[in-house]
């Protein structure tokens, strides 16, 4: 829909669907910004959750990066969400993982070209204006974060800051692996999941 998106408001939209088909709680499980929509659900809809799993998720946005956001929320305006596919997603995976997995790196780069401008934008929006930072030690869900060690984006110190502000969370660190942990190391990603889940 058009318009710009928050994140409160992305984490609202899960709400209303788990509403439409009458699902009182789930284990919820995101990566990146749908990490960052598990944040805003435990902060926000805590009774909806039996547990989150936040992958390769952010809980702020500096200013260096905000502008960051821009520039991109700029590009894709004029250019379309294809002007940028090549970087962006060259930027989720470690470095030797393109080269290893060509034809996966091409599929999720096709994938990307073909979401729309409007939703791009209303995400890159929500991200850009994310700040969980305060709200974090309110969380009292059991929560696993995952995250690669090569993440440039959620970075280790980032994840270990928002480990340290969830009281009794768990945290998994997979390497090698960027930002797409679940496409990089699924087996991994898989165990950490199951294992948490099996836990709680």
């Amino acid at each position: 829909p058009p318009g710009n998106y928050t994140q409160d408001q992305l984490a609202g939209d899960v709400a209303a669907i788990l509403d439409a088909l009458k699902i009182d709680r789930v284990h919820f499980c995101g990566i990146s910004i749908g990490g960052q929509t598990g944040l805003g659900l435990a902060i926000h809809h805590p009774q909806r959750l039996l547990s989150l799993t936040a992958a390769n998720a952010r809980y702020d946005v500096p200013p260096p990066v905000m502008k960051a956001w821009d520039e991109r929320i700029a590009i894709v305006e004029k250019g379309g969400t294809e002007a940028i596919a090549g970087p962006t997603v060259s930027r989720w995976f470690e470095a030797n993982y393109p080269a290893k997995e060509p034809a996966r790196v091409a599929r999720i780069q096709a994938m990307f070209k073909n979401v729309s401008k409007q939703g791009y934008i209303g995400c890159a929006i929500a991200i850009r204006d994310l700040n969980y930072r305060e709200a974090l030690a309110k969380i009292q869900l059991p929560v696993l974060l995952i995250s690669g060690r090569q993440d440039s984006s959620a970075t280790e110190d980032m994840i270990n800051t928002m480990h340290a502000m969830i009281k009794g969370s768990r945290l998994v660190m997979l390497e090698p692996a960027g930002h797409l942990t679940v496409v990089e190391q699924p087996q991994a990603f898989g165990d950490a999941l199951e294992g948490f889940l099996a836990a709680v």
